[in-house]
């Protein structure tokens, strides 16, 4: 039986509980958090992420409470009804109303997000939970929530699974799953089509068990006999084997993966206020090893002609574009995708293609012949830039929160060529060898050109 809390209970010094600290913007008598941080501000300023003329709004945005964002789910079947309900019932309730003698913000449509089912509100969630204005809005949207009807979640953290391109008939890998939120997207893309019963399988993969359960309380509510939910470190996923023609066992390979890795989460800053106060160019150093890793074991499982949709929440080319480039350098059969065209409506900025390194003392260095010794151990050959040009780093995609009222995320979509238009390419070769005059060296040479290809 666990333990009860009885009112007046003081610490070991008979002192009464502090009071916690406002982390959630709501008026009290509570500390006020600090949202500056000298080193994050350094950092971006002298690496040049934003123009110099952007960068008072950039961080105003940053230091402004994340607004509230929601979506339909659009595989029930009732999604524009749903739709109309909130606009004639809830939104319309509140054109004209004022909230601590201000007009109340009204939700916006997102129009970037498919079919236009999705919503902001330049609000933050506990403003909307505190404000009577706006409750039966928020009694709704909860109530809802339950159902599945409704999905709360951050604007950019819809876009990965926007450019995954699930169908029904795809065998798709979540990597780093949890909490859900992704999933349950990529859940509503293979079912979106009525009544077609999807005919490939949907794996939501957490190395951590205890975020596992968190998965299992995101998504079931979306009942789906294709999806199964793995506890496995995503560095060293297994190869699963399935029945092929004829009854043979093949491993299988995935037809789309989603590989949200681990980061800093510095474009979290919004939400996330702790960062302010612990922010380190040390945790990006750390983390893009393991964020190495588990893009290239996402590669490896990827059939050719497939895709992967790598994404951050974190700002830093050292966890983006750097992890990207040391892939596709040691996978030359993937290419990046252009996003340009994708989901039209959406404000971002190109991948960047040239930067520098920073060391945690705050040292520079351009390249890394000239990283000193005391520094190699914590900064390796893959986090700069050398070739970036050559493999289109700028197909990437970068959302800032002062351009469209959001976080901060990276984006971008890599490719695996088909295996076809790599042979073709070698039997080109192996047929310049076949005219030679000579016919012994025609045939050793052949033979020899052929075992490669086997």
């Amino acid at each position: 039986m666990g333990k009860t809390w009885k009112k007046g209970r003081r610490n070991k010094n008979g002192e009464p509980p502090k009071k916690r600290p406002n982390t959630q913007g709501v008026p009290g008598d509570w500390k006020e958090i600090d949202k500056s941080c000298p080193q994050f501000e350094k950092y971006y300023q002298e690496l040049g992420i934003i123009p110099e003329d952007e960068w008072s709004s950039f961080m105003e945005h940053f230091r402004a409470d994340l607004p509230a964002t929601f979506r339909i789910i659009n595989s029930r079947g009732d999604s524009q009804s749903m739709s109309e309900i909130l606009q004639n019932k809830y939104f319309s309730k509140l054109d004209g109303i004022t909230v601590n003698g201000k007009p109340a913000p009204l939700p916006q449509v997102l129009t970037w997000y498919p079919n236009r089912l999705a919503w902001q509100l330049n609000m933050s969630r506990a403003e909307i939970r505190y404000s009577a204005e706006y409750l039966s809005l928020h009694q709704f949207l909860v109530a809802e929530a339950e159902k599945g009807s409704v999905a709360r979640q951050e604007a950019v953290s819809m876009i990965p699974p926007l450019l995954l391109d699930a169908q029904p008939h795809h065998n798709i890998l979540d990597m780093c799953a949890a909490p859900g939120s992704k999933t349950l997207q990529i859940l509503e893309a293979v079912t979106s089509t009525e009544g077609v019963m999807p005919t490939g399988v949907v794996i939501a993969n957490d190395g951590d068990y205890k975020r596992c359960h968190m998965l299992v309380t995101q998504t079931k509510r979306f009942n789906n006999p294709a999806y199964m939910i793995t506890n496995e470190d995503a560095t060293r996923f297994p190869n699963l084997k399935v029945l092929g023609p004829g009854d043979k066992t093949q491993v299988l390979k995935f037809d789309r993966i989603l590989c949200d890795v681990p980061c800093t989460g510095d474009g979290t800053l919004r939400k996330n206020y702790a960062i302010w106060g612990k922010w380190s160019q040390a945790q990006a150093l750390g983390i893009h090893k393991l964020q190495r890793r588990i893009l290239l074991r996402g590669m490896d499982m990827l059939k050719p002609g497939g895709r992967l949709v790598y994404s951050t929440c974190s700002l830093n080319p050292i966890e983006n574009e750097a992890t990207v480039l040391s892939a596709l350098r040691d996978r030359p059969e993937f290419r990046l995708l252009p996003t340009e065209g994708c989901l039209e409506g959406l404000k971002r900025v190109e991948g960047m293609t040239n930067w520098r390194v920073m060391h945690s003392s705050g040292t520079w260095y351009n390249k890394f012949e000239e990283v000193e010794d005391r520094h190699r151990k914590a900064i390796a050959p893959t986090m700069f830039s050398g070739d970036a040009a050559v493999h289109n780093l700028q197909y990437c995609m970068r959302v800032y929160p002062h351009l469209q009222n959001t976080g901060g995320f990276f984006i971008c979509i890599l490719e695996k060529q088909q295996v076809e238009e790599r042979t073709q390419v070698k039997a080109s070769e192996i047929e310049t060898i076949a005219d030679l005059p000579d016919k012994k060296e025609k045939s050793t040479d052949c033979d020899s050109a052929l075992i490669p290809l086997l």
